[in-house]
């Protein structure tokens, strides 16, 4: 049971944050979320997994697979997306977003401010992370 929740939360994590594209700049750093995040959505949206494998922390990789089967949103156009930060530490933000974007079906998908969803981040070294600490806590035990 703990698999299937985790794998759904990833997956979540996964298609929200696709919508983070538009909204910033290329290039990369290990010190910015957002960049960090821009540059491996970027690459999921073109089928190249391997930066967003780098924010899965080191005890869920076993999820990437799962992941990268049900991304949905390969070859989606993204419309006006609009995010903000908030600091809750030097170690964690979260990033949320919220916007409009076109599906590969043509199908045009939109959330709304009041909705925005939000990505929790880890900063462990260098390096941020997808913080999925709270949802692991709150997965039934099997």
């Amino acid at each position: 049971m703990k698999r299937v929740i985790l794998i759904g939360f990833l997956a979540a994590v996964l298609i929200a944050s696709v919508a983070l594209l538009a909204g910033c700049g290329s290039g990369s750093s290990g010190t910015d979320p957002e960049k960090t995040v821009d540059n491996a959505m970027r690459e999921a949206v073109k089928g190249n997994f391997q930066l967003f494998a780098d924010m899965i922390p080191e005890e869920y990789k076993d999820y990437r697979q799962s992941i990268e089967e049900s991304f949905p949103y390969a070859n989606s156009t993204l419309g006006e997306i609009h995010y903000k930060t908030e600091t809750v530490d030097a170690d964690h933000v979260t990033v949320s977003f919220w916007g409009t974007f076109t599906l590969a079906s043509g199908e045009t998908e939109t959330v709304p401010e009041d909705q925005a969803i939000p990505l929790p981040l880890i900063k462990q070294g260098d390096q941020w992370y997808f913080d999925f600490t709270g949802m692991a806590a709150q997965a039934p035990s099997e």
